[in-house]
C-alpha cells in the first residue's frame, strides 16, 4: 500500500521578492492612470464652476445692462485704503449666493463694514466650492501671515477674513490698470475700476475675449510657493502702478500662463492643472488654454493670447 505525503512548501524568498516585484510594477502602471483620472475629474469640475461663473455673468448682464466691476471705489480719498466689493460680491445674486448676498447688504453697505461685524465676517469666512479649483489643495480663506506677505499694499482686515476664490477676471493684456484706455499700458480688458462694460463693447466678438481664467494658491513654478490665490468677496480701493490691490481680484497679461516669475504671477494667470489653466470667453463657453500659446510681453498687442484679452484690438485670434 503506498502512502503519498502531501506537504505545504511556504514561498522562498526568492519567490517573495518576485511576488512583491510583479505588484510594484503593477501599481507603478495602474497609479499614473489612476492619478490622471482624478486630475481630469477635478478639471471638468473646474470647467463647470467657470461655466457657472459665465451664465452668471449673462444674466447679470441681462439685469444690469453691463458685466460687473472688477471692484467698486467710492472716491473717497480720505479713505483711499477701504477695501470695497468686488465683481464677486456682485455676481453672488446669479450664481445660488442670494442669501449671503442679501445679509452681506452689498449695495448699502461697505466691505470694511462687513468684516467688522461678527455675523457679516462669518458670511465672508465661509468657504464657497463654486469659487475653487479642486485641484488646488490651497487654504480656505487667507489668513493674517499670507496677508502680510501677499497684499502688502491693501487693507489688512479684507484679505485677512476673505475667503480665497481661484477664479479672476480679465483687466487688460498688459500690465493691471485701474481705468480704461489705450491697449497694454492701460485696462484694456472688460473689467477694472468701476467698469460697465457690455457685451456690445466686445467688438473682436465673445467668443474671441476673455472674461475669467484661472489664478492658484500656490503657483508650482514660482520658485518660493508664495501665496497667491484671489480674493472673492472684495479688494482695496487703494491702488499703485503695480496694481496689487485689483490684481487680487483681476488678472493682465503681462506675463505667460504659469510663469516662472513669483512676484509677477501673483497678478496673472495660474493653475495646478498641467499644461496650462482654463478660461472662460464671452460666450460662455470654457476652454483650456495651453501655456505654450502665442504671447508676447512687450508693449504692442501682437499675440494670439493678447488678442484675446483685449478687448477691442480689432483682431482675430484664430485657432488656440
Amino acid at each position: 500500500m503506498s502512502h503519498f505525503s502531501f506537504r505545504r512548501h511556504a514561498f522562498t524568498l526568492v519567490e517573495l521578492l518576485v511576488v512583491i516585484a510583479i505588484i510594484g510594477v503593477l501599481i507603478a502602471l495602474l497609479l499614473p492612470a489612476v492619478q490622471q483620472a482624478r486630475e481630469a475629474a477635478r478639471r471638468m469640475q473646474c470647467t463647470n464652476n467657470l461655466k457657472q461663473l459665465g451664465l452668471a455673468m449673462h444674466n447679470y448682464h441681462d439685469v444690469v445692462g453691463s458685466l460687473p466691476p472688477a471692484y467698486v471705489f467710492t472716491g473717497d480719498t480720505s479713505h483711499d485704503r477701504i477695501a470695497l466689493w468686488s465683481w464677486g460680491a456682485m455676481l453672488a445674486p446669479y450664481f445660488e449666493q442670494n442669501s449671503a448676498y442679501d445679509r452681506l447688504d452689498i449695495r448699502g453697505n461697505t466691505a470694511v463694514a462687513a468684516v467688522n461685524n461678527n455675523a457679516k465676517r462669518n458670511i465672508i469666512q465661509t468657504p464657497l466650492s463654486a469659487v475653487r479649483c479642486p485641484s488646488d489643495a490651497g487654504p480656505e480663506k487667507h489668513n493674517d501671515s499670507v496677508a502680510a506677505r501677499k497684499y502688502r499694499d491693501t487693507i489688512a482686515d479684507v484679505n485677512r477674513h476673505g475667503i480665497v476664490s481661484n477664479y479672476v477676471v480679465n483687466n487688460s493684456s498688459g500690465q493691471i490698470r485701474n481705468f480704461r484706455g489705450t491697449p497694454n499700458s492701460d485696462a484694456d480688458g472688460a473689467f477694472y475700476r468701476n467698469s460697465d462694460v457690455g457685451f456690445r463693447d466686445l467688438v473682436d466678438g465673445t467668443s474671441n475675449t476673455i472674461l475669467i481664467g484661472e489664478r492658484s494658491y500656490l503657483h508650482p513654478l514660482a520658485g518660493n510657493n508664495e501665496p497667491q490665490g484671489a480674493m472673492f468677496w472684495g479688494t482695496s480701493g487703494y491702488f499703485d502702478g503695480d496694481g496689487k490691490g485689483l490684481g487680487s481680484v483681476s488678472a493682465g497679461g503681462h506675463r505667460k500662463i504659469n510663469c516662472p516669475e513669483n512676484n509677477q504671477c501673483r497678478r496673472s494667470y495660474t493653475s495646478m492643472h498641467p499644461g496650462g489653466a482654463q478660461f472662460c470667453l464671452g460666450d460662455g463657453s470654457v476652454r483650456f488654454i495651453a501655456e505654450t500659446i502665442e504671447h508676447n510681453t512687450n508693449a504692442n498687442v501682437n499675440s494670439t493670447f493678447e488678442f484675446l484679452l483685449s478687448i477691442a484690438d480689432g483682431n482675430v485670434p484664430g485657432e488656440f
